[in-house]
């Protein structure tokens, strides 16, 4: 692929709209989901739900992963650049990793159903340990950057709903906005600010970026141990 930008600079925020315009016409054709019954009881406590050891380590896992994503949220169109990639072409690859997010989130339903949440997190957050490998180390061959890119359907896609059925099965229903508040606020908001502030320490304008990658494959795969750690069965409080 060549390294000349054709396409001006407006092609990103245009391509991302597309995205998130087929994204948002996706959710009109998911299937119908029926709830599952209540596995806990409704008089069980918020906090201590907050002191069960399946909970913390679902938790710790998944912060754990959201933090190994800071490097690829915060510099990937910085480290891009400095292999050489295009404004078009960086484009491009965030494009591929959208497509293939949307087309998990439609199939998430079907693929879930009578699966061990421990399993499908466990590859996931496997996966994802792969994702950050290869944009460490081979980010510079197109096809592989390319192929982590998709992988991204699992990394963050099937990771996400399987931790919304997670959360779904664990707490009470009288109690499951206050999980998914939780889950929101600590692992998107504190792993995510987490992760931002010593990926910036570690890129180094971008002398860096293999190492900070590199370690956010060990943190995915310190995620990956916690996932298979978790009970088979549905989680219950």
């Amino acid at each position: 692929m060549g390294r000349s930008t054709t396409i001006g600079s407006e092609f990103l925020p245009l391509s991302a709209l597309l995205f998130l315009l087929l994204l948002l016409a996706s959710l009109f054709l998911l299937p119908q989901v029926s709830v599952a019954a209540e596995l806990t009881s409704e008089t069980v406590s918020f906090s201590k739900l907050l002191q069960n050891s399946v909970l913390l380590r679902f938790m710790l896992a998944a912060l754990l992963l959201q933090m190994s994503f800071a490097p690829f949220y915060g510099f990937f169109t910085l480290y891009s650049r400095d292999l050489g990639y295009s404004g078009t072409e960086t484009g491009l690859f965030i494009g591929l990793s959208i497509a293939a997010e949307i087309a998990a989130f439609y199939f998430a339903g079907n693929l879930m159903r009578n699966r061990s949440y421990r399993l499908l997190l466990g590859i996931c957050y496997g996966v994802t340990v792969l994702r950050w490998y290869l944009l460490a180390t081979f980010a510079d061959n197109v096809w592989l950057l390319c192929f982590s890119m998709l992988l991204h359907a699992g990394s963050f896609a099937i990771a996400h709903s399987c931790a919304m059925q997670f959360i779904q099965q664990f707490f009470p229903k009288k109690l499951r906005s206050r999980g998914q508040a939780l889950y929101a606020g600590i692992i998107f908001g504190g792993g995510g600010a987490i992760g931002a502030y010593f990926s910036g320490i570690l890129w180094q304008n971008g002398n860096g970026a293999s190492l900070t990658f590199n370690i956010a494959a060990l943190l995915a795969l310190l995620a990956t141990i916690l996932a298979l750690s978790l009970p088979k069965q549905k989680p219950v409080a």
